[in-house]
């Protein structure tokens, strides 16, 4: 597949460059040009959802979103060769075409915002509501800086050097967001999706900022090398995503990990910026444009206060499941910790402490497993084998990486009676 995939993309690359050289920006060298543009695009967004197909979790929609933005733009694409390759006109200014080209970089920004620690291959309520926001934000943006004066009946060069600088700027902005993403994501397999994003929206960027320069704007028709800036990044986003496989992991979920205070305010801050982002816009348009200015602020607001309350109750639902989980390990006469990875015990109950002999369960946690188990054992009967958590009975169970030499004195099995009617259970985080 890698092979065929590069022989693919190096004869698309061919076709535009050969017929750039023969036939320019003829007639028929612009409707081949365009045409190839359409195939490359289509081709890339091909590869995106297949790579969606293949993935698991939060691959699936980042996938699709990809896949969405790219085939977006080819439906642009196509309204654009309609008005130049068979109407012979220029593309209004105020059009579906245009502003098709504008927002579709709207479904980079929702994949950038996916949520990592739920990992979920759905898109849930919170999405949906995060989606409306950044498409609010995107419309806020080019509506109340650029469309407006348009529709006003402005003119010039100078309109069409600021719609080109907030494509480029928001191109930028998503680079750069990808780029924190890849260095915040805590997973190997989310990291390198965010690493991949990053790398296609640089080049993207670099490309989309040469195909809509002003020296390539003056140019009447396509078929010029300038438009080899929107080919070359969809060839690679279809190199990307074909060559793409999910990686595997063996930890368990870093999503239960606990936030700290850093985190929970950055992402409220995030959310809160949508409204004030379409507030600052709103302040700034005529009077005959405040009812859909305000129109768009209600709505963004109203989104911000759902999704709050959602992530309220869900909190308030786990905060519940967590409480009923403790009272009833704390109620059980079976003694029950959890290890995390450095050895240490995060949780235990009563009766665990009393079965190692510690006053409380508050004298177990911090201890590491060697602190807490009785040494004789683990320090000469104990070998390295496995990562497999093991327990043994009472004062001396064997954990994560420790089989007992002598069965014996240390028996081997995951679960060991201590009592006639108590068990003795570790997990160990891995």
């Amino acid at each position: 597949m890698p092979r065929k995939l590069l022989v693919s993309v190096l004869v698309l690359l061919g076709l535009s460059v050969g017929i750039i050289l023969t036939m320019g920006m003829s007639p028929l060298g612009s409707l081949l040009t365009n045409s190839l543009q359409i195939v490359c695009c289509g081709f890339a967004a091909a590869m995106c959802f297949g790579a969606s197909k293949r993935g698991r979790g939060m691959s699936r929609p980042f996938w699709a979103l990809v896949g969405c933005s790219i085939a977006a733009w080819g439906v642009a694409n196509l309204g654009w060769m309609y008005y130049e390759n068979w109407l012979h006109a220029s593309v209004p200014r105020f059009s579906l075409v245009r502003i098709l080209f504008d927002v579709q970089g709207v479904f980079y920004a929702i994949a950038l915002f996916l949520d990592k620690e739920k990992d979920s291959p759905e898109f849930s309520a919170e999405m949906v509501l995060d989606s409306v926001q950044i498409a609010i934000v995107f419309l806020s943006l080019f509506f109340g800086i650029f469309y407006v004066q348009v529709l006003e009946g402005a003119q010039g060069q100078f309109n069409e050097l600021i719609v080109t600088w907030i494509f480029v700027g928001i191109n930028v902005t998503l680079t750069l967001l990808a780029a924190v993403q890849m260095f915040s994501a805590k997973t190997k397999r989310i990291r390198s999706l965010y690493r991949g994003l990053a790398l296609f929206l640089l080049i993207y960027t670099l490309g989309s900022g040469v195909a809509e320069s002003p020296w390539a704007n003056k140019l009447l028709l396509t078929g010029s090398w300038y438009d080899l800036g929107w080919t070359i990044p969809f060839l690679f986003a279809a190199m990307w995503a074909g060559r793409w496989q999910e990686e595997s992991e063996a930890t368990l979920l870093e999503a239960t990990q606990i936030k700290t205070l850093r985190e929970l305010a950055l992402k409220n801050v995030t959310l809160a910026l949508a409204p004030l982002i379409v507030l600052v816009l709103v302040a700034r348009l005529g009077l005959e444009w405040r009812m859909i200015g305000f129109s768009l602020l209600a709505v963004s607001i109203v989104s911000y206060v759902v999704r709050l309350g959602i992530t309220e109750f869900q909190q308030a639902q786990t905060s519940a499941a967590v409480m009923r989980h403790r009272v009833a390990m704390e109620s059980t006469v079976d003694g029950m910790t959890i290890i995390d990875t450095n050895g240490q015990h995060v949780y235990a109950n009563s009766s665990f402490a009393r079965m190692v002999g510690l006053p409380s369960a508050q004298a177990v946690l911090g201890k590491t497993w060697k602190q807490v188990y009785d040494p004789l054992c683990w320090k000469t009967r104990f070998a390295p084998r496995s990562r497999a958590p093991v327990n043994g009975p009472g004062k001396s169970p064997s954990i994560a990486g420790m089989t007992p030499r002598c069965p014996s004195i240390c028996p081997s099995p995951p679960w060991r009676k201590v009592a006639p009617s108590a068990w003795l259970a570790t997990l160990v985080i891995a």
